[in-house]
């Protein structure tokens, strides 16, 4: 006897109810529990966890720069430079 939402195993149970998601069960109605347990509710975990993960490094990623901003800020202070320096105007 198996629940129906997550899969747990719900034999030697002491009250009708699904300790893990709280989802509801009569153990005289064979069409509220499974008989065996559903494979699809441990790959769905498995998948958020992968995504969770995923989302948090790029959360991460999205907040480091890639660029410093005084490498910015050089950059143009030298193009600033060389052109006040060789560009001559007549």
């Amino acid at each position: 006897m198996y629940c129906r939402r997550c899969s747990y195993n719900l034999k030697q149970l002491d009250t009708p109810r699904c300790p893990e998601c709280g989802r509801s069960f009569d153990p005289m109605n064979p069409a509220t529990y499974r008989k065996t347990p559903s494979r699809i509710g441990h790959r769905v975990k498995w998948v958020m966890k992968i995504v969770v993960f995923f989302v948090i490094i790029l959360l991460i990623l999205s907040f480091l720069p890639i660029w410093p901003a005084t490498a910015r800020h050089d950059s143009w202070r030298t193009t600033l430079w060389l052109s006040d320096h060789f560009v001559h105007y007549d």
